[in-house]
């Protein structure tokens, strides 16, 4: 792993976009939250995040963000996903990122560097990608919909089941990500299948009763 002259350590990260958001102001305060991005890599999920252009005023003594909010040029290139960046998620990307460690979680974050971030898959929201339903090895068309379904199966999945263990164990996330993946599959049928009626047991009546 690089370092660069921040001595930040530099990793190249690729894997499949899980979830991806855009920035967005917080409204008690305006402070404005950076572009978050969860990738599933081979050593497990990695959050990639970049905030809006910003500088220090002296006078203010505060950092100020202009607005509109100006992002990097790899960055816009990502629009043609939808202005929430769903279209992004399910697709591969290779990213270059410099590491930190979140304070709060202690796991290490990436911010891109330079414009390092590629998605690999097409320059079309609807590519080719992984099905979570498909064959080993085979690959398939994944739409946008199914993307969807998918995505919403995993967060409940993750909301009923959340990770409690240490987020630096890689074994321990590995296993956490197996369990969500067992039953993030059985919510993604349900939500393809629709809603059914249920099936209600006809009472026979009582043959004392004349």
């Amino acid at each position: 792993m690089l370092q660069n002259k921040t001595n930040k350590p530099i990793a190249d990260l690729a894997g499949t976009v899980v979830h991806a958001f855009p920035p967005n102001q917080n409204p008690d305060n305006g402070k404005w939250r950076p572009a978050n991005f969860e990738i599933e890599t081979e050593s497990g999920v990695v959050k990639v995040k970049h905030f809006p252009y910003s500088y220090f005023d002296k006078e203010q003594g505060v950092r100020v963000t202009p607005e509109p909010i100006q992002m990097p040029e790899w960055y816009k290139q990502l629009e043609r996903f939808g202005a929430t960046l769903q279209g992004l998620e399910g697709l591969k990307v290779q990213i270059k990122g410099a590491g930190t460690i979140n304070e709060t979680t202690m796991a290490i974050e990436y911010t891109v560097v330079g414009d390092n971030f590629t998605v690999l898959d097409s320059d079309s929201p609807q590519v080719n990608t992984l099905d979570p339903v498909q064959e080993q090895g085979k690959q398939q068309t994944f739409s946008l919909d199914e993307r969807i379904a998918w995505n919403s199966s995993v967060n409940n999945a993750v909301q009923s089941h959340p990770f409690k263990g240490d987020p630096l164990d890689a074994e321990a996330r590995s296993k956490w990500l197996g369990e969500i993946d067992v039953l993030a599959l059985d919510i993604y049928h349900m939500i393809r299948r629709g809603p059914v009626e249920p099936k209600v047991e006809a009472v026979e009546p009582d043959e004392d009763i004349v």
